[in-house]
């Protein structure tokens, strides 16, 4: 369970680091 755990939480930090990179572009 702690691996899907992890997983999610790297998932999760990825596409916010990849929204934050676009908000950033837009600018």
């Amino acid at each position: 369970t702690s691996m899907i755990i992890a997983a999610a939480l790297i998932e999760g930090a990825t596409f916010f680091a990849l929204v934050i990179c676009i908000l950033l572009a837009t600018k």
